[in-house]
């Protein structure tokens, strides 16, 4: 007699697409494998079209919602576990709920995993706690990226909630490529956007001043609202002159890794985050990062020893630790040694799949 393996289906907005999520779930579909005890495939709901319209109540959007659900629904027929994925604005929550009636419907279980830090700020209202309430309804587990997200939604839940790190398969990071010359790399990767500081950066790399012994390459996107930010901010990047510093179009996931191992260090000076998923593609690739003491990143840097933290909103901490990390290339490399070694213990993929097995073995069980 032949042995079927449980079916899981990943639900989310998947590569092509870029930015963490989509990176996530090509990940966690690997991860899932490698452990082996569920049969997992991704429902894929990206739509390069839906991009500039994220996050907004319009019609448009409501009419791509209801069009994911009918994509859920053929994608979760003969599933055991549904795995919805999703940022915390309330609009985007409302959408993942959704996905997950579609999936009870279906008949099979419902686990939503939140990826951001936004339902820490409007949890706690009265329409906030109702929502997440109402969610249980529906929602049979939560996972979240970090501790504070994870007692954020469990206050108002009585379901399993579990914090899960985000992973990288550290093999396909290896081959750190030294310089040629003497001069250090930098490398910011991200949307352009006012939530990722990189107003900030510019001011910091002002005050670094005409120094030539650095190199440092911006490569990102427009943010989900619109290109409008973002030109401002490549038009101000032009407008200050930086002969060392090279303003690039965003780049396939898969070029991500050979990027990094081109570089020596992680510029990520963010207003705002969840746990980054570059930041530990970055410590993976033996990068020192430069962050900020916003979101978790802390959860992986830790200050000194695998990067350095600054203060958000402050270019003159971001441009001490630039310059110093310029006048000590022993430390970048030391940095980057220790960061290394982090992710390959606590953030490689095999860990990801086993555990959020795990969470799918709890809601399996639960509703047979």
């Amino acid at each position: 007699m032949t042995h079927t393996k449980p079916r899981a289906a990943i639900v989310g907005r998947g590569l092509p697409e870029l930015g963490g999520i989509p990176t996530f779930l090509d990940r966690l579909v690997r991860g899932l494998h490698i452990d082996g005890r569920y049969d997992a495939h991704l429902v894929n709901l990206v739509d390069p079209a839906a991009r500039h319209h994220a996050g907004r109540l319009t019609f448009v959007n409501l009419r791509r919602a209801f069009r994911d659900a009918s994509v859920v629904w053929n994608g979760t027929r003969g599933v055991d576990v549904a795995h919805v994925n999703s940022s915390t604005s309330p609009l985007t929550f409302v959408r993942a709920v959704l996905f997950c009636l579609v999936a009870k419907l279906r008949g099979c279980a419902a686990v939503l995993h939140l990826h951001m830090s936004e339902v820490c700020d409007w949890g706690d209202t009265w329409w906030g706690a109702l929502l997440l309430r109402a969610s249980t309804l529906v929602c049979d587990a939560y996972c979240t990226v970090s501790e504070e997200i994870a007692e954020a939604v469990g206050a108002h839940v009585k379901k399993p909630v579990r914090y899960i790190q985000n992973a990288v398969p550290v093999e396909d990071y290896a081959g750190h490529v030294a310089p040629v010359g003497n001069e250090l790399r930098f490398v910011f990767v991200g949307v352009f956007s006012h939530r990722k500081g990189l107003d900030v950066l510019l001011e910091a790399l002002r005050g670094i001043g005409d120094r030539s012994d650095y190199t440092f390459r911006l490569v990102g996107g427009d943010p989900p609202e619109g290109s409008a930010e973002a030109d401002s901010l490549r038009d101000a990047y032009a407008a200050a002159g930086l002969p060392c510093v090279t303003v690039e179009e965003e780049i396939p996931a898969q070029d991500v890794p050979d990027l990094l191992r081109h570089s020596d260090v992680l510029v990520l000076p963010s207003r705002a985050e969840g746990l980054p998923m570059v930041v530990l593609e970055a410590m993976a690739a033996r990068l020192a990062v430069v962050s900020t003491t916003v979101g978790h990143t802390g959860e992986a840097i830790e200050d000194g020893v695998t990067g350095i933290l600054v203060p958000p909103d402050d270019s003159e901490a971001l441009e001490r630790a630039l310059a110093g990390l310029l006048d000590d290339h022993g430390e970048v490399s030391r940095l980057g040694r220790a960061a290394q070694e982090v992710a390959c213990t606590r953030f490689d993929l095999p860990r990801l799949g086993t555990d959020v097995a795990d969470v799918f073995d709890g809601v399996t069980r639960s509703s047979r």
